[in-house]
């Protein structure tokens, strides 16, 4: 999961214009346990172009700390499912109560198809997870 997740910061710090200095620093300092000579190299290369950095090696500065208000997610995807069968996902905010997701969820256009024409018996909400509506 570390590996994965530092894979997927490497692509987003790929793809962007311009990367802060502190950013990639950042990355290194946590990619080093797994992989340290490596990122000592870099570190070494990017010390001699920004002199800025410091000069201990990446293996001494402080480990990176971390915010509790960045782990909150604001949004959530909920599967929305139709007698079972996933038919859409939504992006629900992370506090919305059972019936404005209810509501979100019979007003996709996607469910809209598969529950035109036919009576809805019941829609079960479980937060944060999944709508599932029943019809027939």
């Amino acid at each position: 999961t570390g590996i994965s997740q530092m894979m997927v910061c490497t692509n987003e710090l790929t793809s962007a214009e311009s990367v802060f200095i502190d950013d990639l620093v950042m990355l290194l300092k946590v990619l080093n346990p797994y992989a340290p000579h490596l990122t000592e190299e870099i570190y070494s290369q990017l010390n001699e172009k920004f002199s800025a950095l410091p000069s201990e090696l990446l293996s001494e500065l402080e480990w990176p700390q971390y915010n509790e208000a960045y782990l909150v997610d604001d949004e959530i995807e909920m599967a929305v499912q139709v007698n079972g069968k996933v038919r859409a996902k939504l992006m629900v905010s992370a506090d919305a109560d059972k019936a404005a997701i209810e509501a979100l969820a019979l007003a996709n256009d996607n469910i809209k198809k598969f529950t035109s024409g036919v009576t809805v018996r019941k829609v079960i909400v479980v937060p944060k997870r999944l709508v599932n509506i029943v019809a027939n």
